[in-house]
């Protein structure tokens, strides 16, 4: 089984390959977590999984096993000439520089992936804007980026991620994953979580509305009615408080995604 250590190191030592710190490559070496990763999907046989960065392909033969057919995007060349060994639907090269919408099939999805730390969460939100084509997201990513996803109104970690995400989907705290089932060890704990698209609240001009919530975010400290005035003038931020049952003293961490919804479409 390649999610032991020693395994691992041999299988790497036959690639004559390295982990890529670049890539943020840290390897899952417990069978433990594999499981549990493949049970939060709830796969049934047939059904098609989209992995994205499956490096030895530990999560792919689970999968697998599972009897899903497995769709896997795999950046590093060597790691990907290896995954060929695997019954699977390979594509090789950049995650951003593949055509979902050529190469997934017209039927609802599921995603799984142990994610690359520095790309994770621009990974996600890429998914979410195609949120129509998956029923399930389950990811592994770093805990910091975990509580900021799963977050609610009044809390620190409460910012533009969280209302990105909880606008095209339902986010779940899973568990999180000690830095001891990775090789090499990161240095931070790892948290596995997941995300049920819904329908967003709107189509039409979301880009807009996410400008808003940033400027609001960009002046975080500061009561929301002063920072609409930075942005839009006194006269127009009173008339638009004066019709919308939200306090101008809150701040933007106060605010619920219907609330920020509720703001944007009155100055607009």
């Amino acid at each position: 089984m390649l999610y032991k250590p020693t395994v691992v190191l041999a299988f790497l030592n036959e690639l004559n390959k390295r982990p890529k710190k670049s890539l943020s490559q840290n390897f899952l070496v417990d069978g433990n977590i594999v499981k549990k990763i493949t049970s939060f999907c709830e796969l049934k046989e047939g059904e098609i999984i989209l992995e994205i960065g499956p490096g030895l392909g530990v999560l792919t033969e689970s999968f697998l096993k599972q009897k899903a057919k497995v769709i896997a995007i795999e950046k590093d060349i060597a790691l990907a000439k290896a995954l060929k060994r695997l019954d699977c639907q390979l594509y090789i090269g950049d995650f951003f520089d593949i055509n979902l919408k050529e190469i997934l099939p017209e039927e609802k999805i599921k995603v799984a992936s142990n994610l690359p730390y520095g790309v994770a969460t621009m990974i996600i939100c890429s998914l979410l804007t195609m949120g129509e084509k998956f029923s399930k997201m389950i990811f592994m990513v770093q805990k910091e980026v975990a509580k900021r996803i799963c977050a609610s109104p009044n809390s620190k970690e409460y910012g533009f991620l969280t209302l990105f995400i909880t606008f095209f989907a339902t986010p779940k705290y899973l568990c999180d994953v000690s830095c001891n089932c990775f090789f090499p060890k990161p240095k931070v704990t790892s948290t596995i979580i997941s995300l049920e698209p819904k329908i967003p609240p709107f189509k039409e001009g979301y880009e807009e509305f996410f400008l808003f919530v940033k400027q609001l975010f960009s002046y975080r400290r500061k009561m929301i009615a002063s920072s609409l005035r930075k942005i839009y003038g006194q006269e127009k931020t009173k008339i638009a408080f004066s019709k919308v049952n939200i306090d101008p003293k809150l701040r933007a961490e106060n605010l619920s995604l219907e609330d920020f919804i509720r703001l944007f479409r009155t100055f607009s």
